[in-house]
């Protein structure tokens, strides 16, 4: 009987209540379950190496480098694709001044994109990569663009047997914008003469293009 009535005591020990002296009282928040938290700021390392603390490299309005945009030339949206481009000339030709360093830094990058973008199904999208990519011709020698020929070449064969003819205009007023600066590079091999021919057979335009090549080779 009496291990019985013990055995009830413990049971209602957790709901039992103490008895204090007169006097004193219990401390508050006993059986309050306590929510406070504090936060912390996480903060990547990577995400600190932007243009907004190097001054040796340059930025857009938005604060965006050259890398950076050349991601977004991929973008599925034309309107990013549009506003990277315009960005990519606001940091390169700001105000008719050439920005050698970062052309010269990221001008692998750069053609090999813009190259890319040759097949753009935008016509917008195409005839402001046309335009850069006059600009970019026009800035560096050709000496330093000799390396990416070959694939400008690549590129621009796709673009010129491509099935919409407005990706073939297109290609065809880069094709010009090229060789006017960089026709040496047309004729330096037979090689690149028989690439550069190969591409043109198909083209309307072909003749005159390769008069000019030949007299520009003499």
């Amino acid at each position: 009987m009496v291990s019985q009535r013990k055995k009830k005591l413990q049971k209602q020990s957790d709901f039992h209540k103490p008895k204090l002296k007169v006097g004193k009282t219990l401390p508050k928040n006993l059986n309050v379950t306590k929510i406070d938290f504090q936060t912390k700021r996480l903060v990547i390392k990577s995400q600190l190496k932007t243009g907004k603390g190097d001054t040796n490299v340059s930025v857009d309005k938005k604060k965006r480098t050259v890398p950076e945009l050349l991601v977004k030339l991929s973008h599925i949206n034309e309107n990013v694709r549009l506003d990277a481009i315009s960005s990519l000339d606001e940091i390169l030709f700001l105000a008719d001044a050439i920005n050698q360093s970062e052309l010269r830094i990221n001008l692998s990058g750069i053609v090999r994109k813009l190259c890319v973008v040759l097949c753009d199904v935008s016509v917008q999208v195409r005839n402001r990569t046309c335009s850069l990519f006059g600009k970019v011709c026009s800035a560096v020698a050709e000496k330093d663009f000799e390396g990416l020929f070959e694939l400008f070449v690549a590129h621009l064969c796709n673009a010129l047997t491509h099935v919409d003819e407005g990706i073939q205009r297109s290609a065809l007023k880069l094709l010009f914008q090229v060789f006017e600066h960089y026709s040496r590079l047309a004729v330096v091999t037979e090689t690149k003469s028989a690439s550069v021919g190969h591409i043109l057979a198909p083209v309307p335009a072909a003749p005159k293009i390769n008069s000019r090549l030949g007299s520009s080779g003499d």
